[in-house]
């Protein structure tokens, strides 16, 4: 799986998944 940085929260989370 794969994980990206979010800007807002900095935390990690799959991509195609709402925050």
């Amino acid at each position: 799986n794969i994980t990206v940085p979010h800007i807002r929260t900095g935390q990690h989370f799959r991509p195609g998944r709402p925050l």
